[in-house]
């Protein structure tokens, strides 16, 4: 809801190279995802193990460390400015809680991937816990 609300807004007040960029670092690590399931589905555990590692890497990444730098702090810092000449002090507000909600949606995304990663070097198993059984 806050990503469709965000690259909307981005769209209507004309911040195109905002919502590209979030989109962009949003997902960019999908593919490697997508490739891991199938890897998994395939029982080509490996391949899938290498590809959820990739995964991990550039989603922890790109949202944690780039996203903050590239899109939450210039927009906090430097569209007040804009917003007030432009008379539409509204703006810098919606979409500044918009980013910064989803910057919160990052971290607990993240903090679940990297629990993933731990549970896998420490058990030697990587489940989806979101799974349910085909029993129940």
């Amino acid at each position: 809801c806050i990503t469709l609300t965000l690259m909307t807004f981005s769209y209507t007040c004309s911040l195109t190279n905002m919502g590209c960029i979030v989109l962009l670092l949003h997902d960019i690590a999908d593919p490697f995802l997508e490739l891991a399931k199938m890897c998994q589905y395939t029982r080509q555990y490996i391949t899938g193990h290498a590809s959820f590692g990739i995964f991990g890497i550039l989603f922890v990444g790109s949202r944690m460390a780039v996203y903050p730098v590239l899109s939450v702090y210039p927009t906090l810092t430097q569209t007040w400015g804009l917003a007030v000449d432009l008379k539409h002090e509204e703006v810098y507000y919606v979409l500044n809680v918009s980013l910064v909600g989803l910057l919160i949606l990052d971290a607990l995304w993240s903090a679940l991937i990297i629990r993933i990663f731990v549970r896998r070097v420490v058990t030697g198993t990587l489940k989806d816990e979101r799974s349910d059984d085909e029993q129940e």
